[in-house]
């Protein structure tokens, strides 16, 4: 079985209490089926831990609990924010009286982060927690005017750090995948070639959407039309991959396998792809066996991956003509990253 050592990332979920950095959690845990327990959920105590592989990565997540008690102790103990690889600060945008007090908070940890020398060109997520689509559609003015004052002025009273913005729901679960995944990619060896072959294909069928998953649900690699690209068709699009995530989920619960699933949303043909890296025709029943050892044991050389699609109904022809040269392109790169991690005894012939 496979024992490489995967590259540690720590991933620190901070802000105030209440922010749903918890919530954020179990619904990236779970992917689907989550909404009874994030409604009983209970105030963290102190830290939360989680891990979860993400190709050669072994990602390690911190909750941070958001209680004023704990907040304190974190700031007085700065080992708690040392060796961050990624920061993802949550703002409640739906809870204006307290923007005052989270931005406040925000300081103090940029104040222990100066002490732990981190890096500056390393970006700064602020995640606008919360931002449900019914709340957007009955607010649209409110919302946009709170989101445009929080972001001018952390750009103005902190000039110096690198922050990229977010919206996020727990309701969209795609909203929170996006956000995790782009701030892995830059530890990922070999993501610009993926990137554009996948922006190729996009060019070519004129596809409104293209992602390449690993079997966790994280996003490798992912590219859209820019001629597509509003708030209403984002969320609906947005939506559609939610779907295809929490159909993931239930596949690698039930180690099931499919060759593909697709459906019709309005104008929208949305397909969806799973393959492996090893050739199934060489995998003798005996053998298999094998392959699902290697999958229990976190080898990633023998995981599902899934290429998902969205595209108008009149271009789906033409996206589905060319998959099988693409998924055959991306599974060629995808070897490339996972060299280290290719055992070929389960792939010998008998």
């Amino acid at each position: 079985m496979s024992n490489k050592t995967k590259k540690p990332i720590k991933v620190v979920l901070s802000g105030l209490d209440n922010a749903g950095k918890t919530s954020m959690l179990v619904s990236f845990k779970r992917m689907y089926g989550y909404e009874d327990e994030i409604h009983n959920l209970k105030p963290t105590l102190r830290i939360d831990y989680y891990r979860r592989d993400f190709l050669d990565l072994r990602l390690n997540f911190f909750d941070m609990g958001g209680q004023s008690k704990f907040r304190k102790m974190y700031i007085q103990r700065k080992m708690y924010f040392e060796s961050i690889d990624l920061l993802i600060y949550l703002i409640d945008i739906q809870d204006e009286m307290r923007f005052s007090e989270s931005i406040s908070y925000l300081e103090e940890v940029l104040g222990v982060l100066k002490k732990v020398s981190y890096a500056k060109d390393l970006p700064i997520y602020i995640c606008f927690s919360k931002t449900d689509y019914e709340f957007i559609k009955e607010n649209p003015d409110e919302y946009i005017a709170r989101r445009a004052m929080v972001k001018s002025l952390l750009r103005k009273t902190f000039p110096e750090y690198n922050f990229q913005f977010y919206l996020t729901s727990i309701y969209n679960l795609y909203t929170i995948i996006h956000m995790i995944s782009n701030g892995l990619r830059r530890y990922l060896i070999g993501y610009d070639e993926i990137q554009d072959e996948i922006i190729e294909y996009r060019d070519k069928t004129e596809i409104a959407q293209a992602i390449l998953f690993d079997h966790t649900g994280l996003v490798i690699s992912e590219t859209f039309n820019p001629k597509s690209k509003d708030y209403e068709l984002e969320n609906k699009i947005d939506k559609i991959i939610s779907g295809h995530l929490e159909f993931f989920g239930q596949l690698e619960d039930e180690n099931l396998d499919v060759t593909s699933i697709r459906g019709v949303d309005g104008e929208f043909m949305n397909l969806c792809y799973q393959f492996h890296l090893y050739d199934d025709l060489k995998i003798s029943e005996e053998q298999m066996k094998s392959v699902m050892e290697e999958k229990k044991s976190g080898n990633p050389y023998y995981a599902n991956y899934y290429f998902s699609i969205i595209s108008s109904l009149d271009k789906s022809i033409l996206a589905e003509n060319q998959i099988n040269e693409i998924i055959s392109k991306l599974r060629k790169y995808l070897k490339d990253i996972l060299i280290e991690y290719q055992e070929p005894r389960p792939l010998k012939e008998d």
